[in-house]
């Protein structure tokens, strides 16, 4: 059953009656009672899943989720999982006597006021909700558990070791502390990477000669910068993955179990020299820019060492060889058998370069380590697997149509480590080796010849007056002896001329070799036919140097006009066809070109 909100003042009555005959005789607290009715009422506790006998005039320790001291002050406020909605008050905290805040996975949203005044506080959990804005201080002094994890909180998370604090509120009782899932940004907080001590005499708080921090989870927010110092050493629980950190990454300490680094941009030699660590049973550098060397893992230093994920770095087959067989899981480790364990080395992200051997037609690809211990593997981009090849780097195209190529290597040594290469540039199976034009009079000799051929069809001869639109003129099967030539009838008359070719396959893929250029052998002539001798299409080029209407005008040996037709033409190239010359009988043939005033421009022989 629902129960209707109260003002605070209208419940200072029942509040604070003495409740004889029981455990709950002592009065509680007026200002801990008041926030209890400000809580109650800012989030909604009418519609709270358990919100028994709160607002009743039951003792204050009867309420769900409350406990109360000696002394009547709230101890103690426990409400996970129990729909609590819309903003805390801003005066929760003056519950300062409060040991354990528990408001986890609720539907909580707004930001909180700064805790540091929650001085006797040991646990705080309001994980799961959709807190946001920046965290103004952390409850000190004999916090234990910080968990602010899954929550919307920006802006620079607060140390727990500056110089503003004295000895006696320092974190030294701090065991684990969460602040996964948000959007933290900035540096790391000093309490996962720094000692936590006091920053001025450097020495811990008290009589401790350690910290008791063992867990520290960071992970999912947008931490930048380095990594900074190293972690404090009693911790075990080490998690700074999907941040933005760069840098070199701290060495785990030497009761570190496990550790994650995942998902930064940490560089470096990270495992050179490292020291002892026979604790250790994860550690996890996956999708970092991490390279150099690898120590050995077996020995003292990691016998405790189960997982090992190194994927997506820039590790290379030469850091790993001599060495993989103390890897864990690895063939041939000496790692202890009891221990089992894995390593995930996974593909690297080296980008190999591939490249095309244009003379022999081959790719190849040249990855570290000995070529003898590297199995390559070939595929077309969208992933199909055309071949495997051990102890040899290249692999000869022979598929029709154009593609682009990658490579994966791995190499026997350490197996579970891949190699990918980048994409090559688009293949064509025909290797064009050479390409020329020459003019011959009233003909363009094109020539040209191929280095390799697979299931090449045909070439298609194409011209341009332009360079930018271009016309079939002809076709070339493909020949065994691999070299070919086309000649086109078009002559001088035309100053520049555009071939390009286009190569074809079997299955009709086809690419463009590059566009040659071809300049008249004289300038003086103003007509020019094609081809020369013709059959039954014959084309008058007309090179004027303005627009006007000209007269055509085909004759034979013995006079006769087979044609004379008018045609406008316009300044620099023209092409005029002819279609009355499959008309024409067999012979010599005089084309002329004369202006309007009857003047003759040029004249040209053609022969059928």
């Amino acid at each position: 059953m629902k129960k209707l909100q109260l003002s605070a003042y209208s419940l200072l009555a029942v509040l604070g009656m003495v409740f004889t005959g029981n455990s709950y005789a002592q009065k509680v607290n007026t200002a801990d009672s008041l926030e209890l009715v400000r809580l109650y009422n800012a989030t909604k506790g009418g519609d709270w899943t358990n919100n028994s006998n709160w607002l009743t005039s039951a003792p204050a320790a009867t309420w769900f989720g409350v406990s109360v001291d000696t002394a009547g002050r709230v101890s103690s406020l426990v409400l996970p999982n129990n729909n609590l909605v819309d903003s805390l008050p801003k005066t929760f905290v003056n519950m300062r006597l409060l040991r354990t805040l528990d408001l986890s996975n609720n539907q909580l949203t707004g930001s909180l006021p700064s805790m540091v005044n929650l001085t006797v506080l040991n646990t705080l959990n309001l994980s799961n909700n959709k807190l946001s804005g920046t965290i103004l201080g952390y409850p000190r002094g004999s916090i234990v558990t910080i968990n602010l994890s899954n929550n919307r909180f920006t802006g620079a998370a607060p140390a727990l070791n500056t110089a503003s604090h004295t000895k006696a509120l320092f974190f030294g009782l701090l065991k684990e502390i969460n602040l996964s899932h948000n959007s933290f940004s900035g540096n790391l907080p000093a309490a996962g990477l720094g000692y936590i001590l006091d920053t001025a005499t450097r020495l811990y708080p008290g009589t401790q000669t350690d910290t008791s921090l063992t867990r520290v989870d960071l992970s999912y927010n947008n931490f930048t910068g380095g990594a900074g110092n190293t972690m404090a050493p009693s911790v075990q629980y080490y998690d700074i993955s999907h941040n933005q950190i760069a840098g070199a990454a701290p060495a785990p300490t030497v009761n570190v179990t496990y550790c994650d680094y995942s998902y930064n941009l940490l560089t470096g030699n990270f495992l050179a020299g490292y020291p002892s660590r026979p604790k250790l049973e994860t550690l996890i550098l996956r999708n970092n820019r991490m390279t150099g060397g690898m120590p050995y893992f077996n020995g003292t230093h990691f016998v405790g060492l189960k997982t090992l994920v190194l994927d997506s770095n820039k590790f290379v087959f030469s850091n790993f060889e001599a060495v993989a067989f103390s890897l864990p899981g690895q063939p041939g480790s000496k790692m202890p058998a009891a221990k089992g364990g894995s390593t995930s080395v996974g593909i690297q992200d080296p980008l190999l370069k591939i490249n095309f051997n244009t003379d022999s037609a081959y790719l190849t690809v040249a990855p570290t380590g000995t070529t003898r211990n590297n199995t390559f593997k070939w595929y077309l981009e969208n992933g199909t697997l055309l071949a495997t090849k051990t102890g040899d780097s290249t692999y000869r195209p022979t598929e029709p149509g154009t593609y682009k190529y990658f490579a994966q290597i791995t190499n026997s040594a350490i197996p579970t480590m891949v190699l990918k290469s980048a994409l090559s540039i688009d293949i064509l199976p025909v290797t064009l080796a050479a390409f020329s034009a020459q003019t011959n009079g009233s003909q363009v000799l094109l020539s040209w010849n191929t280095a390799t051929e697979i299931n090449n069809a045909y070439f298609e001869v194409e011209r341009s007056f332009n360079g930018l639109t271009f016309t079939k003129v002809g076709t070339v099967a493909a020949q065994v002896s691999f070299k070919y030539q086309f000649t086109d009838y078009l002559t001088a008359a035309f100053g520049k001329v555009y071939y390009r070719l286009k190569q074809v396959d079997n299955n009709g893929a086809y690419a463009y070799t590059n566009v040659l250029v071809v300049t008249a052998n004289s300038a003086n002539n103003k007509i020019a036919v094609a081809p020369n001798p013709f059959i039954n299409k014959l084309s008058v080029a007309v090179k004027l140097a303005q627009a006007q209407t000209v007269t055509i005008r085909i004759s034979d040996a013995n006079g006769k006009v087979w044609v004379s037709k008018k045609q406008s033409v316009q300044a620099g190239d023209n092409l005029v066809l002819i279609n009355e010359a499959a008309t024409f009988a067999k012979g010599t043939y005089v084309v002329e070109v004369f202006n309007l005033a009857g003047t003759r421009i040029g004249a040209v022989k053609a022969i059928k």
